[in-house]
C-alpha cells in the first residue's frame, strides 16, 4: 500500500497503536456520544428559540416608546422597561436595538423635555432663509429655488409644536464630489481624496486604500474640500442592501494629515445655523432613511440617490437650543450603551476562559 494520508504513508498509518476498549464499552462509548451530542443539539434549539423570543419581547417594549400616544403612554413604556433593564438588555443586539430606539426618540422631540422659552424652529428657519439669501447675494451660495410645501404624507410622526418639517435643502447646502480620475492618485501626499470605501457608518476611516491628488489638482477642485462641521454622505451602493447613506461628521482630528476632497457618488452636507451632530443623527434613523432609500433610481443592482431627492428630504426640525440638548444627551446615553456593552464583551470573555479551564481540568 503506498498512498498517503494526511502526510503519512498508508503503511504506517496502519501500524499505528490505537486505543481499544471492549467490544460492550464501544457500544456504550457510542451511546453515549449519541445521547450527548442530541442534547448539544437541543440545546442550541432553546437557545435560538430563548435568543429569538427575547430580541422580539425587547423590539416589542421598545417600539412602545416610539408609539406612545401620549406623554402618559411613554412614562408607563419607560418604566416597563426600567424595572427589567439588566434582563432585557444583556445582548450586543439588544443594546444596538436600544441604540437606534434612542435615536428615532431624539428625532421626535421625546428624548428631552420642550422649553416654551425657545426660539421655535418655525423662526429659526426664516433667520436661515435670510442668512443665506444674504450668501446668495455675496456670490458666496448658488442661488436656489424656494423649497416646496411638505405633504401631511411626508410628515413620517407627530412633533412638538416648536417644531418643524423642512426640506433638507432648506437649512443646509449641498456639493456634491468631484470624477477624479484614478491615473491623477497618488501613493502619498497632503491632499488626500474621500471614496466610497472610507465612508462608513458615522465613521471615516482615512487609512483604507487612501489615496492623493497634487497640489495643482486640489487647487483646480477647491469647491470639493471638505471642512471641520461638514458631513459626507455616500450616494451609491446595492439595490436591496441599503448599504449606502452612509454619513460621517468630519472634525479638526481628521484634518491633521492634510485637506481631504470628495470623490464622485459622495454628497458634502453643509448645515446651516443648524447643530451638525443632530443633522447627523437625522441621517443615521432608519425611519427618515426610508424615503430616501424608495426614492433610489439605478440599475438592476445599483442604487442611486440623486442631488434633488436628498435637498427635497422631510426631515423633522427642533428650535437650536433643544438641538444642542439633544446631541448632549444622546452622546450621554450612547457612551452609556458602549460601556455596557464592553461589560458584556468581558463577562463573556470571562466565561469563556472559565468554561476553557473547566475542560482543561477534566481532560487532565
Amino acid at each position: 500500500m503506498t498512498g498517503i494520508i494526511g502526510g503519512v504513508s498508508i503503511t504506517k498509518f496502519v501500524d499505528l497503536p490505537m486505543p481499544l476498549p471492549p467490544l460492550p464499552e464501544q457500544h456504550r462509548i457510542v451511546a453515549k456520544v449519541d445521547e450527548l451530542m442530541a442534547l448539544c443539539d437541543r440545546l442550541e434549539a432553546q437557545q435560538t428559540d430563548a435568543e429569538s423570543a427575547h430580541a422580539q419581547l425587547v423590539q416589542a417594549l421598545l417600539d412602545s416608546l416610539t408609539q406612545a400616544r401620549d406623554a402618559g403612554d411613554f412614562a408607563q413604556s419607560w418604566q416597563r422597561l426600567a424595572e427589567h433593564f439588566h434582563t432585557l438588555f444583556a445582548t450586543e443586539s439588544s443594546i444596538d436595538a436600544l441604540k437606534q430606539t434612542l435615536l428615532q426618540l431624539a428625532v421626535m422631540g421625546k428624548l428631552v423635555p420642550q422649553d416654551s422659552n425657545d426660539e421655535p424652529a418655525s423662526e429659526l428657519l426664516k433667520r436661515i432663509q435670510s442668512e443665506k439669501q444674504r450668501l446668495m447675494a455675496d456670490g458666496k451660495l448658488k442661488k436656489q429655488k424656494p423649497p416646496t410645501e411638505i405633504t401631511e404624507d411626508e410628515e413620517l410622526f407627530i412633533i412638538p409644536q416648536n417644531w418643524q418639517w423642512a426640506r433638507m435643502s432648506s437649512f443646509s447646502e449641498l456639493k456634491s464630489g468631484f470624477a477624479y480620475k484614478s491615473e491623477t492618485f497618488r501613493d502619498s501626499g497632503n491632499n488626500q481624496v474621500i471614496r466610497m470605501g472610507n465612508v462608513r457608518p458615522d465613521l471615516l476611516r482615512l487609512d483604507a486604500n487612501p489615496a492623493f491628488i497634487t497640489d495643482e489638482l486640489a487647487l483646480e477642485t477647491a469647491d470639493c474640500e471638505l471642512s471641520a462641521g461638514d458631513i459626507v454622505l455616500t450616494m451609491t451602493g446595492t439595490k436591496g442592501k441599503q448599504d449606502y447613506m452612509y454619513s460621517a461628521l468630519i472634525t479638526n482630528q481628521h484634518l491633521e494629515r492634510g485637506r481631504l476632497y470628495l470623490n464622485q457618488r459622495l454628497c458634502i452636507v453643509k448645515a446651516h445655523l443648524v447643530n451638525t451632530g443632530f443633522l447627523s443623527l437625522m441621517l443615521k434613523d432608519e425611519r427618515l432613511l426610508e424615503p430616501i432609500f424608495k426614492s433610489s433610481t439605478g440599475t438592476a443592482n445599483q442604487a442611486n440617490i440623486g442631488m434633488a431627492a436628498l435637498g427635497a428630504w422631510a426631515l423633522p426640525l427642533p428650535p437650536l437650543a433643544e438641538q444642542h440638548r439633544v446631541v448632549a444627551k444622546v452622546d450621554q446615553l450612547m457612551t452609556l450603551c458602549d460601556q455596557l456593552k464592553a461589560r458584556l464583551n468581558q463577562a463573556r470573555q470571562v466565561h469563556e476562559q472559565l468554561a476553557g479551564a473547566l475542560v482543561e481540568q477534566a481532560v487532565a
